[in-house]
Order: structure tokens, then sequence, then C-alpha cells
């Protein structure tokens, strides 16, 4: 028998390659996805994140104090960005380039606490865990997309979720070891986490709470809530206390937002049931961002920790990341402004990640030695597994990106087209496992788990590979696949004068006023143009050619029927006609008199 220390080792240099070629060829659909996503213009939320950094760089901390902004969070993001404009300059590759940095740095805290959950396993195991949770993490499109949005969720929250992971999980692997320097370094992030976004550290209390009551560590339980919870918060309101004192900012100002303006909303009974009606749209952008076979790991990795759990009574350490993950994930599966906002999940993924890694570790520990004899003997079985995964990286990339098809109805022959694609390969996964069970080769959770982790990673890489389009992919809110704003932006800065009325979207107007320097545009919103009932003046409105352009796209008309509509459509369509589309904008204008 080889020694576990020494297996690595032995690994057959045809497998060693292949394995190194896999990685870098998945890995180059990331950068290839990366590099268009850099510099793609800022839409929508994100041009508030960005208004509100250039203000700080002119106005300071009365940007918050005159009106010109309100204070929806604790303001470390923004302020964080501001500095990077003030270093790097006002513009979209520098604040990505700063998403980006914080995408590799939260995933090399993910790399890191499987090690940490891994640690007592066979090397064997634990290095090829940490090869895949590499690819795992790195070829995520989620993950990459939502990395590169401005936004405090993706760019802050992630970083110090991830980091409260990894010193936590480190105490735990480590019982008995000096633990203060863990529990100041889980209160420092918490801290942090507080300032980009208040609601993170309950998220995070609430789910230690399960896991230390399930586990029935009182004295544990204790000690993260005084050390780490308490700390970490008075920590976080002391910070925020002395930037008011010295600002004269409503020390109360973000809690004020969040219980008067999201709260009532999220609570609200006819939301709740709209969400639940429409419960199978919801789920699909979670489940095909993430892709169909890491939920297959998910579903299959959770329930047989639950098993053990209940025959066992104990807790691991993994199942903390789990009860965290699914605090978070379940509520911003139902509340959120729109059902394809991604950007409140995002930073407990690599939780989950890790939880199933763990997972894996464990339905495959009883053929760690089968595996590295065969990892040795065997020169073809990487070779074999790249060559597959290739092939069904270039199958999942000839779909085409049908996140785009996300917003279909389940009769559309498009998304039914796309479903069968999508599945087919699937099924043969799933019963080439079947086939092995019966067969006596595998066990039954043996090989659906081995073949979800095969075909995991080309469905990322072809999404990454379709992703490396000029459109929209990372969504702030229902405009994932949007194209042309930037092209109209352009064409808008040679017919919009200073002064001007235009009916435009915020994010379009930034780019007028901030990047082309068209200062004192006025921009009433269409939708409440339509919707007037004051019909009289509002022909007499557009009769005028007071309001010289008017943009359309799918996002300025959300809410509107032809019910509350139909009367204002047609006093504008008498006197707007349009000049040009570009993309998913249509220009219109004043007809001539």
């Amino acid at each position: 028998m080889i020694p576990a220390s020494g297996r690595l080792t032995q690994i057959h240099p045809v497998n060693r390659a292949a394995a190194a070629i896999l990685a870098a060829g998945l890995l180059i659909t990331s950068i290839l996805a990366i590099l268009p996503a850099l510099g793609k213009p800022f839409t929508l939320d994100e041009t508030e994140i960005a208004l509100r950094a250039h203000f700080i760089l002119e106005k300071g901390p009365k940007t918050f104090l005159d009106g010109t902004h309100y204070i929806a969070h604790p303001l470390l993001y923004e302020y964080t960005m501001a500095g990077v404009f003030k270093l790097f300059g006002e513009s979209e590759v520098p604040a990505r380039s700063f998403g980006l940095i914080i995408f590799i740095l939260t995933g090399l805290l993910f790399l890191l606490t499987v090690r940490e959950l891994l640690r007592s396993e066979d090397p064997l195991l634990r290095r090829a865990a940490v090869f895949i949770g590499m690819l795992f993490y790195f070829v995520n499109p989620l993950l990459l997309q939502h990395g590169l949005e401005l936004d405090a969720d993706t760019m802050g929250t992630s970083l110090f979720v991830m980091a409260f992971a990894y010193f936590y999980i480190r105490m735990e692997m480590r019982d008995g070891v000096r633990q203060w320097p863990m529990r100041v370094a889980q209160a420092l992030a918490i801290a942090f986490a507080f300032l980009c976004k208040e609601i993170t550290p309950i998220f995070i209390f609430s789910g230690v709470l399960i896991y230390r009551t399930a586990g029935r560590q009182w004295k544990k339980l204790l000690e993260d809530t005084a050390a780490v919870f308490i700390g970490g918060t008075l920590l976080a309101w002391l910070a925020w206390w002395t930037y008011c004192a010295f600002t004269g900012t409503d020390v109360m100002a973000f809690l004020k937002y969040t219980l008067l303006k999201k709260t009532s909303r999220a609570l609200n009974p006819e939301f709740l049931k709209r969400v639940f009606a429409g419960l199978e749209h919801i789920i699909r952008w979670p489940l095909y961002w993430m892709s169909a076979p890491f939920f297959v790991l998910l579903t299959l990795t959770f329930f047989r920790r639950i098993i053990q759990f209940f025959q066992t009574g104990r807790t691991r350490p993994e199942d903390a990341l789990f009860v965290i993950a699914w605090v978070v994930w379940v509520p911003y599966l139902l509340v959120k402004g729109s059902i394809d906002m991604m950007k409140y999940q995002h930073p407990i993924y690599p939780l989950f990640m890790a939880a199933i890694l763990c997972g894996c570790v464990a339905a495959i520990r009883p053929r760690a030695e089968d595996l590295a004899a065969a990892l040795r003997d065997a020169w073809w079985i990487l070779p074999l597994i790249a060559a597959v995964i290739l092939g069904l990286t270039f199958y999942y990339a000839n779909i085409g990106d049908y996140l785009k098809f996300m917003w279909d109805q389940p009769y559309n022959p498009r998304f039914k087209n796309f479903l069968n694609l999508y599945y087919r390969p699937l099924a043969v996964g799933a019963g080439a496992a079947v086939v092995l069970w019966v067969l006596g080769r595998l066990k039954l959770i043996e090989g659906i788990v081995a073949a979800s982790l095969l075909f995991v990673f080309p469905v990322n890489a072809a999404l990454n590979l379709n992703q490396t389009a000029e459109y929209t992919t990372a969504e702030s809110w229902m405009n994932y696949g949007e194209s042309g704003l930037k092209d109209t932006v352009e064409y808008l800065a040679l017919i919009v004068r200073p002064g001007s009325t235009v009916a435009v979207r915020d994010d379009i107007l930034y780019y007028l006023e901030m990047r082309k320097n068209i200062k004192g545009l006025k921009a009433p919103r269409l939708r409440d143009l339509l919707i007037s009932r004051n019909l009289p003046e509002l022909n007499q409105y557009f009769a005028s050619g007071i309001l010289e352009v008017v943009v359309v796209d799918r996002i300025s008309l959300l809410g509107l029927t032809p019910q509350n509509s139909a009367p204002g459509t047609t006093l504008f369509s008498a006197r707007y006609y349009l000049d040009r589309q570009i993309g998913d904008f249509k220009v219109y204008r004043p007809r001539k008199r």
C-alpha cells in the first residue's frame, strides 16, 4: 500500500497533465468572460453607487445631508468606491477591477476554508477537493459576473461573509487551541459586514444560533454571541456613530430607510401571495445561473448530513456553513426587488460549495484506495474525463445563453426546446450512474455525485463563453441581456443640449451628465406622464415639444397596462415619432409641427 502522503506524487504523469490542461481550459473560459465584462457600462442601481461615490469626492459627507442622496445602508462601500475613483478615475474598468480583486480574495478564503474543513482527511482527497473547489468557484458564472457588479452585496459583503466563515471553521476544526485570535477576526468580519450591509450579521447570527442549538453547544453559543456578534456589532456601531458625530449625519438614517421602505413590503401578505404564485419562475434564476447539477449536489449532500445528524445527534463544522447559507438563501429567494436579482444570494454560494465538497469527499472516502490506484495505473482516466468535459462544453455552448429565456412562459416553444437540450445529457449521465449501481460497480450516491461533478463544469464553462457577448450579463433588475446602452448615450450626446428636458432612465442620465458633461438636464418619468389623467394638459405638454427626447425600453415601461396608459400612449404616439432603435432602446423625438 502506498502511504497516504505519497499518493499525490504517484499519479500517472498523463493524468497529471490532463488535470492541468483541463483546469487551464476551464479557467480560460472565465478569463474570456471577464475581459469584456470589465468595460461594460453601469446600469440602473449601479449608477446610484457611482453617483454617490462621485458626489462624495465632490462634496464629501454633505452628499447625504443636503438631499443629494439617501442612506440605504452604512456607507463603507460607497466611500471605498469613492477611493477607487479618486485613485484610478471614475470609470467602469477601475470599479469592476476592484470587484475582480474582491472576487479573487474571496475565492482564496473559500479554498482555505475547504482545506481547513478537510484537514484530517486523506491528503489525496483533500488536494483533489481543493482542486475541484478552485474550478467550482472560479469557473462559476454567477460568482464571476456578479462579482464585477457595482454593489455592496457582491463586492463587500461576499468578502466579509467568507472571511467570517474561514475563521469560524478554523476555530471549530482546532478545538482546544487558543481561540481568542479567531474570535477577534470573526468580530472584525462581522463589523465590516455590518458596515457594508447592516442586515448581514443578523442572518449569520441566526445560522450560528441554529447550528449551536442543534449541537447543544450552549457555552460556545454564549461565547459566539458575546465575543463575536455583540462585540462586532458594537464595533461597527462605534465606527458609524463616530462618522455621524463628525459629519452631522442622522445615526438612524439607514434603519429608517430599511424599516419604512422595505420591511413593510417584504411582510405584505399580497406581495407574498404573488411570490408563491410565481415560484416556478422565481426558482429558475438560481437554478440556471448556478446549474442544475450544482443543486443536485447541494440536495444530496445536505440531506445526507440531515440523515447523519439524526442518526448520531452530532453536528459537524460544515453544518454551520449549510445553515448560514440556507438562512440567507431562502428569504432572498422569495423577497427581493425583482425575481431575477441574484446579488442578494451571491455571498452565500461559496458556503454551499465548501459544504458540498465535504459531502462529496465523505461519499467517495470508502473508495480512496481504489481512486489512488486508478490515478496511478490507468493513465487514460483523466484524459477521458477531460475529453468528455470538453465535448459537453461545446454542446452546452451551442444551446446559447439560456438565461435570456428565463422570462419565457413554461409553454413557450423556445423554453421547452431549451429544457429538452439542457436536460438530455444530464439524463444520460444519471442513467449511466444507475447502470453502474445495478452492475454493482458504484453505490448510487457515488455515481450521482460523480455525474453531477462531471456536468457542473462544462455547463458553467459554456455559460461563461456565451457571456462574452456585449450585452448586460449581470442584471441590476430585469435587464439581463439588454444591449445598446452605450451607443444610445453616444447618440443622445449628439442631439441633447444642456438644460434640455429628456425622459430617460437614470443610468442614461448619469452618463449624459457625468461623462458627457451635459448638465442641468430635466428628466420627467415617462411612466408618470403616460398614466396622467389630465389628458388636455398632457396633450398640450407633448405638443409643445418641451420634451425633446424620449428613450423607451422595457424597464421604463414597467407597471404600464393598456388600462392605465392607453390614453396617454395614444397622445404620445400622435406627437412623437421613432427616431431610431439602438439595441433594446428606442429613441423618440417630437414630430415637426
